[in-house]
């Protein structure tokens, strides 16, 4: 993208107010002499009244459903519904997510915009690397 056509892009599309060169990241977990990486990312996330909050986003090829913690859900202000998930994960451990919120997510690099369905939990993973 050429850096006029940022400045123009900034004044209709409030997603790309401060575009910034592209950077990747990953966490990543050593146990028993392996290394298992979590790719993560950057999103833009609309709140109501139109805000756009950063948040990090784990991104998982094997997800079937999205998910968002319970903290940002307050944050954004967003205006839950009751809505059932059933979840199992590994080792056949069960839980449930009883609520989900549709949020508006962007792109930091492009004019990419999505509405995505997420279910509510309190926490998705636990902290990563543990130590």
């Amino acid at each position: 993208m050429h850096p006029h056509n940022i400045v123009s892009d900034r004044q209709t599309n409030p997603c790309l107010s401060d575009v910034a060169p592209i950077q990747a990241s990953h966490c990543s977990l050593k146990r028993y002499d392996t290394q298992v990486m979590l790719l993560t990312t950057i999103i833009k996330v609309q709140g109501v009244g139109g805000q756009l909050h950063k948040w990090r986003s784990l991104l998982d090829s094997a997800f079937q459903v999205n998910f968002i913690t319970e903290a940002m859900v307050n944050i954004l202000g967003m205006q839950r519904r009751r809505n059932f998930c059933p979840l199992k994960g590994i080792n056949s451990v069960a839980s449930d997510a009883r609520c989900s919120v549709n949020i508006q997510l962007c792109s930091r690099y492009s004019k990419f915009q999505a509405e995505v369905m997420c279910f509510i939990l309190l926490k998705i993973t636990g902290n990563v690397p543990a130590k």
